[in-house]
């Protein structure tokens, strides 16, 4: 299991997704977090620390989405 800890802190074991994809799919949201919920984690959630810079927007965002059904806006 992922905490959300381990989310924010870049601790969930899951900076890049192993299945081939096109460089164009970083810009469909859906591709991209289908991707990341077939994906393994890299190494024990909370184990260790990794930079997410490529998946970091789309983990977040989906958490953010997911916990708030109505899809408020943040500003």
């Amino acid at each position: 299991d992922i905490l959300v800890d381990d989310l924010l802190s870049h601790q969930d074991g899951l900076p890049y997704v192993d299945q081939q994809h096109a460089i164009d799919d970083v810009l469909d949201w859906n591709r991209m977090t289908s991707l990341l919920t077939e994906q393994n984690p890299y190494w024990k959630p909370g184990s260790t620390y990794g930079y997410h810079f490529y998946t970091m927007g789309f983990l977040v965002g989906e958490f953010i989405q997911r916990i708030d059904p109505q899809h408020c806006t943040y500003s």
